[in-house]
């Protein structure tokens, strides 16, 4: 009986410590300042969603992008063997999902930047050819682009705002006149998010 209770305690240590990975790769446009290379690391979520109506949050990962545009998220054992969209939330960019669900093993590998195709609905924007990005200027994270994100970006320029803040849209620790102009254009494009089912 002893030996069954240790066995059991034994296995279950193991289990809860096994975990997926998901080796994603991504770059958030107005960061990416050429070469395969973003300005800055940053913080993302990365939520892995059942592939049928209502697409609910079956795992969620929050941790650092670097500057390359990769990413490592790990998840319990449970994703293995199951087919999940995969939905990227940064600070300032239009939350993206993969174009269709992937099928998780102990290691998976998804890269968004080498075609709009890999993204839900072709959602991103063309940095180069055969570079892809999540499009920026979303501040208040409603998944549209337009001039309710304009206060928080003309606040932040107006004081001088330095530091980590959703209106700094390429990632120099500054809100100013070159984040306007990100956003401005897609203002004027009438961007909105059209990224997920």
């Amino acid at each position: 009986m002893k030996k069954t209770i240790t066995l059991c305690f034994i296995l279950f240590a193991f289990l809860a410590k096994a975990q997926d990975t998901l080796h994603l790769k991504f770059f958030i446009e107005g960061y990416y300042i050429g070469g395969g290379m973003m300005r800055t690391s940053d913080t993302a979520t990365v939520e892995l969603h059942n592939n049928t109506s209502p697409f609910a949050v079956a795992a969620s990962f929050k941790g650092l992008f670097l500057t390359n545009g990769t990413m490592a998220c790990n998840y319990s054992a449970v994703v293995s063997g199951h087919l999940y969209y995969i939905g990227v939330r940064t600070r300032n960019a239009l939350v993206t999902w993969s174009a269709l669900p992937v099928a998780f093993n102990t290691i998976t590998n998804y890269d968004f930047t080498t075609s709009a195709n890999q993204a839900y609905g072709g959602c991103m924007d063309s940095l180069a050819p055969g570079v892809w990005a999540f499009t920026s200027g979303d501040i208040n994270q409603d998944q549209n682009i337009d001039l309710i994100d304009f206060p928080a970006l003309d606040f932040g320029r107006c004081h001088g705002l330095c530091g980590y803040y959703p209106a700094d849209l390429n990632g120099d620790g500054n809100i100013d006149i070159i984040d306007y102009a990100i956003l401005d254009q897609k203002i004027c494009l009438g961007t909105f998010g059209s990224c997920n089912p």
